[in-house]
């Protein structure tokens, strides 16, 4: 019994300590959230995040506006981004603002090769 107590007290701890993730459920929660994640990373990393969320977010707009007429509402782009970020980490952020950047080089290129 005393082993299985013991199990259950280091699950509990080692599952409080994982990375911290965005909580994007509201925009309180993922105001909130991102500032936490912010003072726990130290700051190169923090600069990497904030412009990671910042890539993302420009992406997000970038391809409403490609959509011309079908452009998503204002609130459907907020939802998609909040979708989009919703539980990961600031790595995770990180590697997906990289894969965006890597997709749009990969598009760029094409577009120049075509031309």
């Amino acid at each position: 019994m005393k082993k299985l107590l013991a199990v259950g007290i280091l699950a509990l701890f080692l599952t409080g300590c994982g990375d911290l993730t965005l909580d994007a459920s509201t925009q309180e929660t993922l105001q909130t959230s991102m500032a936490k994640i912010q003072q726990s990373l130290p700051d190169a990393k923090r600069t990497e995040f904030t412009s990671a969320m910042s890539t993302i977010v420009e992406q997000q707009i970038s391809a409403a506006f490609v959509m011309g007429s079908n452009r998503p509402s204002n609130l459907e782009l907020e939802d998609r981004f909040r979708k989009l970020i919703h539980g990961k980490t600031a790595d995770e952020v990180i590697k997906e603002a990289a894969a965006m950047k890597a997709e749009e080089a990969k598009a760029k290129a094409n577009m120049d090769s075509i031309q």
